[in-house]
C-alpha cells in the first residue's frame, strides 16, 4: 500500500473503497430490514429458510470468526508480512475491548432465550451447537470476521479477492443469525465494530512507525 503522508487515513479508503462501498451498502440494507421488521420478525424469516446442508455450512463457517482465527491469522501474518500483524493486534484488542463493554451495558437476550420468553415460534436449531442466551449486542463473531478480513483485503491490491474477503465476512455474520445465535442488528452492530477496529489497526500499521522514526 502506497501511504498518503498528508492524509493517511482518507488513503486507506481510497485503496479499498471497493470493499468499504460494498460494505457500506450491505450495512444499510440490513440495518433497515432491522429496523422495519425489528427482531422477532427478522429473525423468524432468516430461521425459515433453513435446510440440512446450511445447518453443516454455517455450523462450520462460523468458526471463522472465533477468536482463535483471529489469533491464527495473526500468526500467518507475521510469518508472511512481519510488521503488518502489529496492526492486527491492535485491530483484535480494540474490537475485543468495544464487543465487551457493549455486550456488558446494552447486550441484551439472545434469539433462543427471548423466543422462549416472548415468542410462541418454535427456532429451528441446528444440533451440535451450544445455545446462549445473554449478551446479544453485539456479535462478537461478526466483530472478529470483518476486522480479520478487512485487514486482510487492505494487503492485497487485488479487487476481486477484496470482494471475496467481504463475502466470508458476510457469510460468518449471516452464520451467526441462521444458527439463532444473535438477531439480525446484533451482526450489524458487531461488523461496525470490526471494520472501525480493523481501520484503526491500519492506521497504526502505516501511520505508528513513521512518527517514531521522525521522533
Amino acid at each position: 500500500m502506497n501511504r498518503d503522508k498528508q492524509n493517511p487515513i482518507r488513503q486507506i479508503y481510497v485503496e479499498n473503497k471497493v470493499f468499504l462501498l460494498a460494505y457500506s451498502l450491505l450495512f444499510v440494507a440490513a440495518l433497515v430490514f432491522a429496523l422495519i421488521l425489528g427482531r422477532e420478525q427478522s429473525q423468524i424469516l432468516v430461521n425459515r429458510l433453513n435446510s440440512p446442508f446450511f445447518d453443516k455450512f454455517f455450523k462450520y463457517v462460523t468458526d471463522l470468526g472465533s477468536g482463535y482465527f483471529f489469533v491464527l491469522v495473526i500468526f500467518l501474518v507475521a510469518i508472511f508480512r512481519g510488521k503488518a500483524s502489529g496492526g492486527l493486534v491492535v485491530s483484535a484488542i480494540l474490537s475485543t475491548i468495544l464487543v465487551q463493554a457493549l455486550k456488558h451495558t446494552v447486550g441484551g437476550y439472545r434469539p433462543y432465550a427471548f423466543f422462549q420468553m416472548y415468542s410462541s415460534y418454535s427456532l429451528h436449531l441446528v444440533q451440535g451447537v451450544k445455545m446462549l442466551k445473554l449478551h446479544s449486542f453485539p456479535s462478537g463473531h461478526t466483530a472478529t470476521a470483518f476486522a480479520v478480513f478487512f485487514y486482510l483485503a487492505a494487503l492485497t491490491r487485488k479487487n476481486w479477492l477484496k470482494v471475496v474477503y467481504l463475502l466470508v465476512a458476510v457469510l460468518v455474520a449471516y452464520s451467526r443469525v441462521y444458527l439463532s445465535q444473535h438477531f439480525v442488528i446484533d451482526v450489524v452492530g458487531g461488523s461496525f465494530i470490526g471494520v472501525l477496529s480493523s481501520y484503526i489497526g491500519l492506521w497504526w500499521y502505516y501511520v505508528v512507525p513513521k512518527i517514531r522514526n521522525e521522533l
